[in-house]
C-alpha cells in the first residue's frame, strides 16, 4: 500500500491527454511502484513508458491498449517472465527488461515482437536464448550480458540488421559459426567467458570495429581476422600461445580416401557451387562436409579435415592500425600438407603446433 500515493503521478498523466502534444512519455522510474493500474490503457498517445527500478512483477493487460507504445523500460524490477501483454504490442521497438529474475525468454511472445530494434536482457540469469530470436529481423542492438549462457543459438546469424552484440560475463564455451552472417555487426563483446576459440567466420564481419575478448581461454586467433578493420581490440588476460617453436611430428602424406576424394571435388569450386543445391537436397551429410572445407594458408587449395595447425605471430598495430593496442597476437593458420609447411619454413612465418582437424 505504500506505493499507492505514487500512482497519483500516473493518474496525472491522464490529464495530459488534453495536451496538443502528439506523443507522450511517462517516466515513473524509481517510484517504488508495486503495480501499474489498468487505467494506464487510456493513455492512447503514450509511446514511451519508463518503469525502471521499481518493485514490479507484472504489467496489466491494458498495456496492449496503447496503440503507439514503442519504448518500454522495465529494467531493475522483479519480473520472472516477459509480461504476456507484450504479445499484443507489435509496434514495440525498444524493450529493456534487464536486471530482473527471468529464467527464459518466452518464444511465443518474443516471436511476435517483430519490430524490436533494441532488446536488453542483461543480468537476468538466462541459461539459453531461444531459436525464436531469429524472428527479430529488425534487431540492431542485443544485450545479454551477465547471464548464465553457455552458448548462443546458431539462429543468431539470421539477425542481419544487428550492429551490437553484448554477451560478456556469461559461461560461453563457443560462438556459433553463423556469427559470420552478421554483415552489419560493428560491436562484439564476449569478454569474461570461457571461450577457447573465435570462429574463423568472424572474418566475414566486414563492418566489425570493436571486438572485446578479454578474460577467456583463447590461445590463438583465426587468421581470417586480418580481413577486419578493427578500431578497438582487447585480448588481454587470455592464455595466448607464446612465440616458442614446438616440436611437430612428420605428417604422413598418405591421406585417407575420403580426404583425397574431397580435395579432388573441391578443386572445381565453380562446378561445386552450381551443384550445391542438388548436393544439399540429395545428400545433406555430404553437403555439410564439403561446406566445412578449409583453405590452405600457403597454397590456397581446399582440404576437408586433415591439416597441420600452425600459428603466426602478427603485430596488432600492423593488422589493426586504428587500435591503441600494441604487441603481438598469435593467429592460427591451417596448412594442407607437410609439403606446404616445409616450403614456407625458410621464411620463419609459421610455427608448427599439432596435426589437428580444423577448428570451429
Amino acid at each position: 500500500m505504500a506505493s499507492m500515493p505514487r500512482v497519483k503521478e500516473l493518474q496525472a498523466l491522464v490529464d495530459l491527454q488534453k495536451s496538443p502534444s502528439t506523443h507522450l512519455k511517462a517516466n515513473l522510474c524509481s517510484k517504488q511502484l508495486k503495480y501499474i493500474p489498468g487505467h494506464v490503457g487510456v493513455l492512447r498517445n503514450l509511446d514511451t513508458l519508463l518503469l525502471r527500478n521499481n518493485c514490479l512483477d507484472a504489467l496489466p493487460e491494458e498495456i496492449a491498449d496503447l496503440p503507439i507504445l514503442k519504448v518500454l523500460d522495465v529494467g531493475h524490477n522483479q519480473f520472472e517472465e516477459i509480461p504476456p501483454c507484450l504479445a499484443n504490442c507489435p509496434r514495440l521497438t525498444t524493450l529493456r527488461i534487464n536486471d530482473n529474475v527471468l529464467r527464459c525468454l518466452d518464444s511465443g511472445i518474443l516471436g511476435k515482437l517483430r519490430h524490436l530494434t533494441v532488446l536488453n536482457a542483461s543480468g537476468c540469469a538466462l541459461s539459453e536464448l531461444p531459436a525464436a530470436i531469429s524472428q527479430l529481423t529488425n534487431l540492431t542492438e542485443l544485450a545479454v550480458s551477465r547471464n548464465d549462457l553457455c552458448s548462443l543459438p546458431r539462429q543468431i546469424g539470421d539477425l542481419q540488421s544487428l550492429r551490437s552484440l553484448l554477451a560478456n560475463t556469461n559461461r560461453l564455451c563457443r560462438l556459433p559459426g553463423s556469427i559470420g552472417n552478421l554483415n552489419n555487426l560493428r560491436v562484439l563483446d564476449v569478454a569474461n567467458n570461457q571461450l577457447v576459440a573465435i570462429p574463423r567466420t568472424i572474418g566475414k564481419c566486414q563492418y566489425l570495429r570493436d571486438l572485446d575478448t578479454r578474460v577467456n581461454r583463447i590461445g590463438v586467433f583465426p587468421s581470417e581476422m586480418v580481413n577486419l578493420k578493427l578500431e578497438k581490440f582487447d585480448c588481454s588476460l587470455n592464455p595466448l600461445i607464446k612465440k616458442i617453436p614446438l616440436p611437430m611430428a612428420n605428417m604422413d602424406e598418405v591421406f585417407p580416401l575420403k580426404e583425397l576424394c574431397a580435395r579432388r571435388v573441391l578443386e572445381d569450386v565453380p562446378t561445386l557451387k552450381r551443384a550445391s543445391h542438388f548436393i544439399k537436397t540429395k545428400d545433406p551429410i555430404l553437403y555439410q562436409a564439403l561446406a566445412a572445407a578449409s583453405e590452405c594458408s600457403v597454397c590456397q587449395r581446399n582440404f576437408l579435415s586433415i591439416c597441420i595447425e600452425c600459428v603466426m605471430f602478427v603485430s596488432i598495430k600492423k593488422v589493426f592500425p586504428e587500435t591503441r593496442k600494441s604487441g603481438q597476437i598469435p593467429m592460427q593458420a591451417l596448412l594442407c600438407s607437410h609439403k606446404c609447411f616445409q616450403e614456407q619454413r625458410s621464411e620463419n612465418q609459421y610455427y608448427g603446433l599439432l596435426q589437428l582437424p580444423p577448428p570451429i
